[in-house]
């Protein structure tokens, strides 16, 4: 049996050098087999990840020990005075992993802008690779956003880069006037529940998942997510990502994801040839949420670790 104190979350902050204190939530032993830190997606936070704590520490009769924080702007991480883009939210990782297991061995779990952090933290710093960070899940990642430097002179890649600025600088010049708007719609709303459900899942989307992350989705600041969209739309690792390919790395995706198109999926892909692709194909881009079985049965095995068959 697992001992009770392995399966409550332990709090714990780091606190950047430009003052953002991030928020962790650590759940396992502290001489745990490997560390599992997990890296939540755009407007979300850590609480995504709760079931999967749950079921990697308890499911590994202590042998993991998961780390879930939250990213700064969201939940509850402080903003700091650094403007967020991807190289500062990589570096955000790295001081979590360095707080929680320096000397490794750690698997990496990211969805979508978690995703992107981890893929950054690779490039930026390789050396984290093959010595700390043993294995990595990327959950509806891509190497690229869709601004300039990834349409490769699509048209429809220009529109989509042109929209997702507009939206950026209209949300981060009047951030106020945004939250007031999403105020009017309730999270609880039908309508707005739809949308998310609509936009974020699959087919047989858990009603519990979608309300959680339509209230996260609606509590999120306008101007973090103007941040975390300007963020996406300059991220480019293209080239850069050899790190990746000296661990065990699982591109996990959704078959229905409408949020990162199939061109960003493969691109990811073609970055990483010998990652291991696996594609959930009823599930959108929550894919972490619908298929959290799936997820936790992919860091388990990353991590060296076989789990108990789910109650």
């Amino acid at each position: 049996m697992t001992p009770l104190r392995h399966t409550a979350d332990l709090a714990e902050t780091v606190t950047t050098p430009d003052g953002a204190e991030l928020r962790l939530r650590t759940r396992g032993p502290a001489r745990a087999a490997c560390t599992v830190v997990l890296a939540h997606g755009l407007g979300l936070s850590c609480d995504t990840w709760a079931p999967h704590a749950t079921r990697l520490a308890a499911g590994s009769g202590g042998r993991l020990r998961v780390v879930r924080w939250d990213l700064r702007g969201h939940g509850g991480s402080g903003r700091g005075t650094a403007r967020m883009d991807m190289r500062l939210l990589a570096d955000d990782l790295a001081r979590v992993v360095a707080a929680c297991a320096a000397d490794g061995p750690v698997v990496l779990g990211g969805h979508s802008l978690g995703a992107m952090a981890a893929a950054r933290l690779a490039a930026d710093r390789p050396g984290l690779f093959g010595g700390t960070v043993t294995g990595v899940l990327l959950a509806a990642g891509a190497a690229a956003g869709p601004g300039p430097a990834a349409s490769g002179g699509r048209a429809r890649a220009h529109l989509v880069g042109a929209a997702l600025a507009a939206g950026t600088r209209t949300a981060g010049a009047v951030p106020r006037a945004v939250d007031g708007l999403r105020r009017l719609l309730p999270h609880r709303s039908p309508v707005y529940r739809a949308a998310v459900r609509r936009t974020a899942f699959g087919d047989g989307a858990p009603p519990a998942q979608v309300a959680l992350c339509a209230q996260q989705l609606h509590t999120a600041p306008a101007d973090v997510l103007a941040e975390g969209l300007a963020a996406v739309a300059g991220h480019d690792v293209r080239g850069r990502l050899e790190a990746l390919r000296r661990v065990p790395t699982v591109l996990l995706s959704g078959g229905r994801d409408r949020v990162v198109p199939g061109r960003a999926r493969r691109a990811l892909a073609r970055e990483l040839p010998g990652a291991e692709h696996d594609v959930a194909e009823a599930a959108g881009h929550m894919v972490p949420a619908e298929e959290p079985e799936r997820v936790c049965a992919h860091l388990a095995r990353l991590a060296g670790v076989a789990l108990d068959p789910p109650p």
